[in-house]
């Protein structure tokens, strides 16, 4: 019995146990607990000061080729070659002491000679260095395993022989001994190989003759910014010029060129003293200008050039007064209409100043070219071209260009014959051809015995791929060797491009029925149909330097796509009037939803419309639809026919905040993002693109930004210690006393089944 009881007080105690732990358990669930703070959301970033030239120059005189973007390189016997071009800043002015540290690594398989016998002694021949067309060193390759070999370069050498001021340092391996024994050699050539070039600074060349040097130049060592800088309250003609540069420059650097549009208020010392800068607007909205050592200085009453016509425009350059390794480019005249001219000059990349060179006064631009008519079959020879022939191992570029009139488009029956003939030397297994149009691959072929003899090739050609105004017909040869020993390997292996070659290319109107199925799968057309980006226009808001910038950047990626000799597009604010605006132009409407009020005016023709005030847009037509807080970032693209013009487009590219802007720039601009659009709305969310096709109901599904913004959330700042979450009042008490009560029911029950037994 007292057994008994003994088990009963534990079973009780266990029981009060267990419900103690699950009454605790309960009100440490129903305290107050920290919820997950959200980050703050991330604000576009400012453009930030790249490594200037002084800093390079300043931290050491040599540089690697990994710095140069390469990579290591293998070189196999019996021959073959490997070149690297290079630029230099054009302030650095070298001295002597320059020499390059080859980082080589030869090695060999066993040389067997007659009878099998090992040989004692084998080379892999001899490498040959070349630097700027002077031959420094013969290498003799005696030795297998890594070693550096420095190579003085004379002074001689140092200046560059290639008429685009590009150094070359030119490699030859002659390793004919694979040839006559069994040999082979192999040497490595080291990225971490280094140039040692010691040099002295000089200030950045302000010559207009130069352009886009010294802004542009192709050279990593130099990676630097040009800031375009327009006044804080520039006017539409101020913007249009701006825009016009950053497509001229968008053109003539084939896209390479980093710009940024800023006001004169973004622009602090640190950016100043680290960037080329353009200013570009009326001399009355930029008295920084007053700072610059300008050939032709402003002052009340205007420019003081004798020659100048208030109509005329004015390009001046200068040496930056913040830092002597960049320069200062004015963009400017008394009057907006000088300032465009002077903007368009720029664009054609050609400046060609008076008496001075760093000061040229624009008198006229011819924007309207003749459009001459073109024949539905072209040769080559029509097109000015003579008999074309590549020579020699290697890879081989070689142009064609020819002109569509804008506002034509070719139809399916387009192709193209090319009459070739090619060596009987070559190795068919690894030689070929392959035809680019306007960098799209359109054909290939291989070159066999049949086309040693003049040979035509039919090759279609697919409308997209050909486009108005200048096109580029890229036919790139591999040319390999049959046998590398031969001694006819280095000038017995061609291919030979008949100037008889046919274009047979119909062309007919761009009708109505095309324009309507565009959409956004078709950018950037019909935004660049004109070379000179003459029926282009942007419409943008009153005050907003982000949105100028986003529409800057868009401008240079369409100036990299058309073809023109100079830029005429157009820009306008978003408050004028429809009835005001320019015809025959397809539009870009960049910016906020509430600082455009354009946008209210084409409501009903909108993809997806905007509430006034509002910068999310309401997407009625879809089936999901979500609310998201106010300051939500997200992205928007969406095209449709102008509805006072409807020939022609519009492409709202708009954002509900910086960073959407940012996005949306982005995805127009960067091709593995811009591949993913189609139909005529797009939602952009970093590099989510969700699109739809309104004028079909067809969607990408449940669009991640479709938001409901009539209910007006009232955002909570981000605070670094924890959120308090508050439970209701009468949870605790109703827990507690339901533990207690369980509690109660098991210790009743341990007792109870004690005594039954």
């Amino acid at each position: 019995m007292k057994s008994i009881s003994s088990k009963s007080r534990t079973f009780a105690l266990t029981a009060t146990t267990i419900a103690a732990a699950c009454l605790t358990l309960l009100a440490l669930f129903c305290l107050p607990s920290p919820a997950q703070a959200q980050p703050p959301q991330q604000a576009t970033p400012a453009p930030q000061p790249t490594v200037g030239p002084g800093d390079i120059s300043d931290t050491t005189n040599a540089f690697s080729f990994t710095t140069l973007g390469l990579t290591d390189r293998l070189m196999h016997g019996p021959y073959d070659s490997y070149r690297v071009r290079f630029s230099l800043p054009m302030n650095w002015s070298l001295s002597e002491g320059a020499e390059i540290q080859l980082h080589l690594n030869p090695f060999f398989t066993n040389a067997l000679g007659e009878g099998g016998h090992e040989v004692d002694v084998a080379t892999g021949g001899a490498l040959d260095v070349t630097f700027n067309d002077e031959l420094l060193t013969t290498i003799i390759l005696d030795w297998s395993g890594p070693r550096v070999i420095s190579i003085p370069i004379p002074a001689e050498a140092l200046t560059p022989a290639r008429t685009d001021g590009r150094h070359e340092l030119y490699i030859f391996l002659d390793a004919a001994i694979d040839c006559e024994l069994d040999h082979k050699t192999t040497l490595g050539i080291d990225a971490d190989s280094i140039f040692i070039l010691p040099h002295a600074l000089a200030d950045a060349p302000a010559d207009l003759r130069l352009l886009p040097r010294p802004l542009y130049q192709a050279n990593p060592l130099m990676p630097s910014t040009t800031l375009l800088i327009v006044p804080d309250q520039p006017s539409a003609a101020e913007l249009q010029a701006a825009l016009t540069i950053a497509a001229g420059f968008g053109r003539i650097t084939a896209g390479n060129m980093p710009i940024q549009l800023l006001s004169l208020s973004q622009l602090t010392p640190e950016l100043q003293a680290n960037a080329h800068l353009v200013f570009v607007g009326r001399p009355e909205g930029l008295p920084i200008l007053s700072s610059l050592d300008l050939p032709a200085p402003w002052s009340p009453a205007g420019f003081s050039i004798l020659e100048a016509l208030p109509s005329d425009g004015i390009l001046q350059m200068a040496v930056s007064t913040w830092n002597r390794a960049y320069v200062a480019l004015v963009v400017s005249g008394n009057s907006d209409e000088g300032v465009i001219k002077a903007a368009q000059a720029l664009s054609s990349s050609y400046v060609r100043p008076g008496a001075l060179p760093n000061l040229a006064i624009v008198a006229d631009v011819e924007k309207s070219i003749a459009i001459p008519a073109v024949a539905e079959d072209r040769t080559f020879a029509d097109l000015g071209y003579d008999a074309v022939t590549e020579t020699g191992y290697s890879l081989h570029y070689t142009e064609f260009v020819f002109f569509i009139p804008p506002g034509q488009v070719t139809t399916d029956e387009a192709f193209f014959d090319l009459v070739f003939a090619s060596s009987a030397m070559l190795n068919y297994d690894r030689s070929g051809l392959v035809v680019y149009l306007n960098d799209q691959i359109i054909g290939s072929l291989r070159f066999t015995d049949e086309t040693t003899q003049v040979t035509t090739q039919r090759i279609q050609v697919p409308a997209f791929s050909v486009r108005s105004g200048y096109n580029s017909l890229m036919l790139v040869s591999e040319l390999v060797p049959l046998d590398y020993c031969s001694e006819l390997v280095l000038n017995n292996l061609w291919v030979s491009y008949s100037p008889t070659s046919l274009l047979h290319l119909p062309l007919v109107p761009a009708s109505d029925l095309l324009a309507r199925v565009q959409g956004l799968n078709t950018y950037p057309f019909p935004f660049v149909n004109s070379p000179t980006l003459e029926q282009l226009g942007f419409i943008l808001p009153l005050q907003d330097a982000v949105a100028w910038n986003t529409a800057a950047q868009i401008a240079a990626d369409l100036g990299q796509k058309s073809n023109g000799a100079l830029v005429a597009l157009q820009a306008t604010f978003a408050d004028q009037p429809v009835d005001a605006l320019p015809a025959n132009v397809d539009w870009l409407i960049v910016g906020r939803a509430s600082s455009l009020p354009i946008l209210q005016t084409i409501h009903d023709a909108l993809p997806a419309s905007f509430d006034p005030g509002s910068d999310l847009a309401n997407e009625s037509s879809f089936q999901v639809t979500y609310r998201l807080p106010a300051g939500t970032s997200l992205g928007y693209l969406e095209y449709l026919l102008s509805p006072w013009e409807s020939q022609r487009s519009i492409l709202a590219a708009l954002g509900s905040t910086d960073q959407g802007l940012a996005w949306v720039s982005q995805a127009l601009t960067t091709p593995s993002l811009s591949s993913k659009l189609a139909g005529d709305f797009a939602v952009i969310n970093g590099e989510q693109i969700l699109t739809a096709d309104t004028r079909l109901g067809l969607g990408s599904g449940n669009l991640g930004a479709t938001a409901a913004p009539a209910t007006t959330l009232v955002p909570t700042p981000y605070v670094s210690q924890p959120v308090v979450v508050e439970r209701p009042g009468w949870l605790l008490p109703a827990i507690v006393a339901s533990g207690v009560l369980i509690a109660v029911v098991v210790v009743i029950a341990v007792i109870s089944a004690i005594r039954k037994r």
